[in-house]
């Protein structure tokens, strides 16, 4: 390994030796959030813009899942790293650890296969698209990095994912529901869990919800169902393949147990 962590090139062609070392020089020092983990997801580097970010948690992480919050960490060593290894490749949307507030970022793992041993590297791009040279100030003007585009009939709108209470998928549409208003759009509902913040979690093949809007779990003929605050929302039904993952993220909340007699 190179003293900035990442391996040299192996002897090869002057363009494959002059891209790996180019392709190494902007992940180190460029704008993107970039980890090295080995196979198991020991964190072994983290480069300069992402060390900032994360100099100040406590405690400090040691492994990649460590660099998510709680929510994320679970997704990370129970789905990210499994299909990373096994198919070289995962990409989703996830919340990172701050010390202020939790980062929604775009993450990227790849494997890299050596004779040594496999390894992970691991490329977060913060809000959604925008990195960290790109994101601003509040003084460069207007910030829409956390909204979901979303393209409709002759506009695009602007979401604020914490507005949307689920989407329900209608063929190829995916109709979105709000705190006041339903729109439908010809996106698909496979193309929204990468695009949408950690607290939103496919249920069914049908629908996705946003956790943070659950009021209560209910079971209905063997069928377990989520109430949502949404107004008018009708119950969302829980696929068993996908129960055990819902009740994992219900588990977090914090449960009232009454006093023993």
């Amino acid at each position: 390994m190179s003293d900035s962590g990442w391996e040299d090139t192996p002897p090869g062609s002057a363009l494959d030796e002059a891209l790996g070392q180019e392709v190494a020089r902007f992940l180190e020092q460029g704008g993107l959030l970039v980890a090295l983990a080995d196979a198991e997801g020991a964190l072994q580097h983290l480069n300069p813009a992402l060390h900032r970010r994360v100099a100040a948690l406590d405690p400090p992480p040691e492994h990649l899942a460590d660099l998510f919050c709680p929510w994320s960490r679970a997704r990370i060593r129970e789905e990210s790293l499994p299909a990373v290894l096994e198919e070289g490749l995962w990409e989703g949307g996830v919340s990172m650890r701050q010390p202020d507030r939790d980062l929604v970022v775009r993450l990227t793992l790849v494997t890299r296969r050596a004779p040594t041993g496999d390894r992970l590297l691991a490329l977060m791009v913060p809000h959604f698209g925008t990195t960290e040279a790109e994101a601003g100030t509040a003084e460069d003007g207007p910030d829409l990095s956390s909204r979901l585009a979303v393209p409709l009939y002759q506009e695009t709108r602007f979401l604020d994912p914490a507005a949307i209470g689920y989407l329900e998928a209608h063929g190829p549409y995916t109709q979105i529901f709000l705190d006041s208003a339903r729109l439908m759009t010809s996106t698909p509902l496979s193309s929204f869990p990468s695009a949408l913040p950690d607290s939103f979690l496919r249920t069914h093949r049908s629908y996705i919800v946003n956790m943070d809007r659950v009021q209560a779990l209910l079971r209905r003929e063997n069928r377990l169902l989520l109430r949502l605050d949404t107004p008018d929302a009708p119950a969302i039904p829980v696929s068993r393949r996908r129960e055990p993952r819902v009740r994992r993220v219900l588990d977090t909340a914090h449960r009232v147990t009454p006093p023993t007699r």
